[in-house]
């Protein structure tokens, strides 16, 4: 969590002490107020031993966007992706957009098989709209749970590496994401709970 926050405070002038609650460009949170639902999502799971996910998405190719037609046509991509994670939220889910091109969801109450819904549905709409642009740039996703004895801290950690794992795969340089842990039974099913 601290290496997001380092990373938001570089990117951010005068630090992310500076930095607005909203994003301005997407309306989503930002790492600022982000922050203080992670912090009190991360007290509630200590406290009551519920479950949450974090989800971990970037646009990966927008940099290279950026360099062959311009930052401005690049940040173009940066609202429609944004507008997607956030329709596909529940209401208690937060989105915020972390850095330039990353964005982070709390979803509490939703283990790992019960967000897989959110992904496939986030990831089918922005998957289809850059596709029909012929963009070099795709959606990777990443999202995880506490393990057990863990914290919504490693949960983060392990969103971040299956995203950098995904990024690998969809590259064609990586082995195949593996399955997220979660309950067998009814919730295998990839039914969510109920807003």
């Amino acid at each position: 969590f601290n290496a997001i926050l380092d990373g938001a405070e570089r990117e951010t002038a005068g630090g992310i002490g500076g930095m607005p609650l909203v994003d301005p460009q997407t309306g989503l949170d930002t790492i600022r107020a982000w922050a203080v639902v992670f912090e009190h999502e991360s007290a509630r799971l200590r406290r009551y031993g519920r479950t949450a996910t974090v989800v971990v998405a970037e646009l990966d190719g927008l940099d290279a966007l950026a360099a062959r037609l311009g930052r401005e046509v690049a940040d173009g991509l940066i609202p429609p992706v944004a507008d997607a994670l956030r329709r596909n939220a529940r209401g208690p889910d937060r989105v915020c957009r972390a850095r330039h091109n990353r964005f982070l969801v709390v979803m509490p109450e939703t283990d790992e098989v019960a967000a897989i819904n959110y992904i496939e549905r986030v990831r089918t709409a922005c998957d289809l709209w850059l596709e029909s642009g012929a963009l070099a740039v795709r959606l990777v996703m990443g999202w995880a749970s506490p393990p057990p004895g863990g914290t919504l801290e490693d949960a983060l950690r392990l969103a971040g590496e299956r995203m950098m794992e995904e990024r690998r795969r969809r590259s064609g340089g990586g082995s195949e994401m593996p399955p997220p842990s979660g309950p067998s039974g009814a919730a295998a099913t990839g039914e969510r709970a109920p807003d």
